[in-house]
């Protein structure tokens, strides 16, 4: 099961933004199963129809997890271009963020740089074609065994501050809800958001921009 984006072309310099959570180690327990042990998490690799074909003569971009590590693999003939060291399966939500900037890879999980590679001979290359979220390939079936949240694709590098940025802006939340009595956020109203009932009553206060430059939304 994959969600399957017809047409994307990856030129230049681009960043793929995901979320994942998986406690997954392998997509099959048949070691005779070509490349069981990958979960594809985003792919456009290519190898035609036939799983025979090994994946050092596949062409592409894709990312993927295999017994809880990270993988990703670009090029035309080059195969696996990294695997990380540490596994990921642990059935928590991670933020993986790929980038290509001057045929330069950048990879970060949860706002942590894990990879630099430079590869000119391979990190060069351009791709145009369908892709697959929650799979590596949209030929070999090596689907996600988890959940994927947050996709994001862009045509151009980001900012460490943006991608700190983006980091902060997906990550789950804290509510701070132990102990909370009462809570007004003044979303046009003084009511109290807290659950608890403990509303108030305005008395000639008036509605204004708020910090954040929303109109009617403090007082």
């Amino acid at each position: 099961n994959y969600i399957k984006i017809n047409q994307l072309e990856f030129t230049g310099d681009f960043l793929v933004s995901l979320w994942f959570e998986t406690n997954v180690r392998v997509w099959s327990a048949n070691p005779e199963e070509n490349y069981s042990d990958f979960l594809g998490l985003f792919g456009g690799w290519h190898n035609g129809d036939d799983e025979s074909v090994p994946l050092v003569k596949a062409k592409g971009f894709s990312l993927a997890t295999a017994k809880g590590l990270l993988h990703m693999n670009y090029s035309n003939n080059s195969g696996t271009a990294f695997t990380s060291s540490k596994t990921y399966n642990d059935g928590g939500w991670h933020h993986l963020v790929v980038e290509r900037k001057q045929n330069n890879f950048r990879i970060l999980l949860d706002n942590q740089k894990i990879n630099i590679s430079s590869s000119p001979s391979s990190s060069s290359q351009d791709f145009s074609n369908a892709y697959a979220i929650g799979n590596w390939s949209l030929t070999n079936q090596r689907g996600f065994g988890g959940k994927i949240d947050d996709v994001r694709i862009y045509n151009r590098a980001l900012s460490e501050a943006e991608v700190a940025t983006l980091y902060g802006l997906e990550k789950p939340k804290s509510t701070l809800d132990a102990g909370l009595v009462a809570y007004y956020p003044f979303n046009g109203n003084a009511n109290d958001e807290s659950g608890n009932g403990n509303d108030g009553e305005v008395n000639g206060a008036v509605l204004a921009e708020d910090r954040f430059g929303t109109p009617n939304n403090t007082y």
